[in-house]
């Protein structure tokens, strides 16, 4: 599973979330912001915030969204294609301040609800992708975002996933993958494949209501999900040291998940998990995760 299915991994279970609000930090138009442990730095929209984990930015009226990632690793044909239909426009060449690169465009239309720019960038064996998502009604302010990627100054480093990410999960017998940066995982051999025992963490862009955490509905949302109709167990809930959490796990499904947890921090921060193995190892797991903290 490569670069791709990393990037967006979930990304239907967080649109399906995006309504439950955002705690942002106010930045000033056009700071530039260095992403820790990735080598990235870029001037941020105004509105739009660091996030807690991971390199996905958001704007407080949640119209805009950043995604930043890098990987070693190249996308296999069937992921290529369906990055084609999802930016359906014909690419383009890129050159900006710092980087030269490709460029895919997409418009609303034919069923598409957003519009968004995709740039993708090689050195050596590393790929920048940055994904750039306007939902708001404005035509300028979409084409106003091309800017941002021409602010991006990349070093081309390796990065650090969990410098990244911002939290380290000491899972006893899985490697830390470190193809990929931006979701957080770790695997049994240490690559990116689902099939096999692994666990995988990606951050939320929105607070986790207590209710809807408490109640397993966030849980029995992601089970019909990523358990495609096989047996699952009933949510459970917990509360340590203020983080909130509910997880679910079921049969093993086509995709490798078997297990799937959302936890909520004091301080608004969310995070999602999916993973395969021995449920309780996992929860315990994650459950002692370090966090690296940035607010």
């Amino acid at each position: 599973m490569r670069r791709y299915l990393l990037v967006v991994a979930g990304a239907s279970l967080v649109a399906a979330l995006a309504a439950y609000g955002f705690m942002v930090r106010p930045v000033p138009k056009n700071a530039m912001y260095e992403i820790p442990g990735m080598g990235v730095k870029l001037a941020l929209p105004k509105g739009v915030s660091p996030p807690p984990f991971g390199a996905m930015f958001r704007s407080s009226d949640r119209t805009i969204t950043i995604t930043v990632s890098v990987s070693s690793t190249d996308l296999p044909r069937e992921s290529e294609e369906a990055l084609e239909q999802t930016y359906p426009e014909p690419v383009t060449t890129f050159h900006g301040d710092t980087l030269d690169g490709i460029l895919h465009r997409r418009t609303r239309g034919d069923g598409r609800t957003w519009d968004g720019w995709w740039l993708n960038v090689e050195k050596g064996k590393q790929h920048l992708d940055v994904m750039v998502s306007y939902q708001g009604n404005d035509p300028k302010k979409f084409e106003e975002l091309k800017s941002v990627l021409s602010t991006i100054v990349w070093d081309g480093r390796t990065p650090d996933p969990e410098t990244v990410f911002g939290m380290k999960v000491d899972a006893p017998g899985l490697q830390l993958v470190r193809e990929n940066s931006g979701a957080l995982m770790y695997s049994a051999n240490g690559g990116p494949d689902w099939h096999q025992p692994f666990i995988l963490l990606m951050a939320l862009p929105n607070k986790l209501e207590e209710d809807k955490l408490g109640n397993g509905e966030i849980c029995g949302l992601a089970a019909t999900k990523f358990f495609e109709g096989r047996s699952a167990s009933e949510p459970r809930y917990s509360q340590t040291g203020g983080v909130r959490m509910c997880d679910v796990h079921g049969e093993t499904s086509d995709t490798g998940v078997n297990y799937y947890a959302a936890m909520a921090f004091p301080d608004g921060a969310a995070i999602q998990v999916v993973a395969e193995g021995e449920p309780d190892a996992i929860r315990a797991a994650i459950q002692s995760a370090k966090r690296d903290s940035r607010l």
